[in-house]
């Protein structure tokens, strides 16, 4: 989902020249410029990073991602803000697909369960869970302009972090609130950056702060500092399995959607990202495909677009994991991608597996860790 947040050349022009500001203004617990590197850290010295008397750098490969955390600090109830400066030129093509994007890494369980908040240097702002190894899925996704796009700026990307909930601030403008789920203490605070589909620069973090977290011993087993290069931001659609069952093609649109449809195993949910309303239905079939129907019924930036997936699914204890294997978009200008109707900017559906966890309340009323938060789910009769 691309979204192009607007401003009026005043105000846009008032955001571009304010100073960076973070929430917190005294006694940091952590002010790290990487000149006398907290040994947190760890080493800095990796094929993908390096400290400079400019501040961290990462470098990514083309499809990858670099991060780096610190096991010294934890997350719950900080304000974490992070600076990361543009280069002194500018690519041809700076939009986040091509070139990747930069910023934090927070909400951190394992090397496969972690979130990131970032910018691009087309201004695109993303907040993005990754999960199940190699799966990403948005929470927040839209250009901004609060994001100075200009050579040689500094930007700085800022989350209020409280239990499950934060609040995400670029240059000190509010952006979004949303939910996840973070683990015991908030996990350790970490840099990021993703390598884009075209190239791959250098990134770098001049100024790190963190207000007011008390620093704490690393846990049992886990070594001081770690950092990784790992998977793409953006990955490739995942490939279909060689045995899988016959993939049912798309079907008509649920009731109060379009066309009725009559399958059992229909189950309704709602969820919000940010002030976005989600609306979806599941349809589960006894031969082990499925279809899912998604929605943003309050939002006119997408109108009344429905995006619907099908595939196959497996059930294994309370671990659901669906395998999409195609999709499409009804209500749009365009059948293979979600887009912006005020921008006209889409993008194209990708087709990654998914895995949920799932607890029955009811033989009508299921409690699904979807996105990153919990969601009810409601049987339709």
């Amino acid at each position: 989902m691309v979204v192009k947040g607007c401003l009026s050349g005043l105000a846009a022009l008032f955001i571009a020249n304010s100073a960076l500001a973070c929430q917190g203004t005294t006694h940091p617990a952590l002010d790290e410029s990487f000149q006398n590197p907290d040994p947190g850290w760890g080493s800095l010295s990796e094929k993908f990073l390096a400290a400079t008397p400019q501040g961290l750098q990462l470098r990514p490969s083309i499809n990858g991602n670099a991060w780096i955390y610190n096991p010294n600090y934890k997350l719950d109830g900080a304000d974490y803000c992070v600076q990361v400066t543009f280069p002194s030129q500018m690519p041809s093509k700076a939009d986040i697909h091509s070139v990747g994007a930069a910023g934090m890494m927070f909400w951190f369980k394992d090397a496969g369960d972690y979130y990131v908040a970032a910018f691009g240097l087309d201004g695109t702002v993303q907040v993005a869970r990754h999960s199940n190894g190699n799966s990403w899925f948005n929470l927040y996704y839209e250009q901004s302009a609060a994001v100075k796009m200009s050579p040689d700026a500094t930007n700085e990307i800022e989350l209020l972090i409280s239990g499950d909930s934060a609040t995400l601030f670029v240059n000190g403008t509010k952006l979004t609130s949303f939910d996840g789920k973070a683990p015991a203490g908030g996990g350790p605070p970490g840099l990021y950056a993703g390598g884009g589909e075209v190239s791959a620069m250098s990134w770098l973090f001049p100024r790190v702060r963190l207000y007011p977290q008390v620093p704490s011993s690393p846990p049992a087993g886990q070594p001081q500092g770690s950092a990784q290069s790992a998977a793409p931001l953006n990955p490739p659609a995942a490939s279909s399995p060689a045995t899988q069952p016959q993939t049912p093609s798309a079907i008509p649109l649920p009731k109060g959607w379009e066309p009725s449809i009559n399958l059992m195993g229909r189950w309704h949910f709602e969820s919000t990202v940010g002030d976005l309303l989600i609306e979806g239905i599941y349809v589960f079939r006894p031969d082990g495909l499925y279809n899912k129907f998604v929605r943003y019924p309050q939002s006119p930036i997408f109108g009344n677009q429905v995006l619907q997936f099908w595939g196959t699914y497996k059930l294994e204890g309370a671990t659901l994991t669906e395998s999409p294997s195609g999709g499409e978009v009804s209500n749009g200008p365009n059948t293979h991608a979600i887009c912006n109707l005020t921008s006209n900017q889409c993008t194209p559906l990708k087709f990654v597996p998914e895995t949920e966890e799932i607890q029955a309340i009811d033989a009508n009323t299921l409690k699904v860790d979807l996105m990153g938060r919990s969601v009810t789910a409601k049987r339709l009769q």
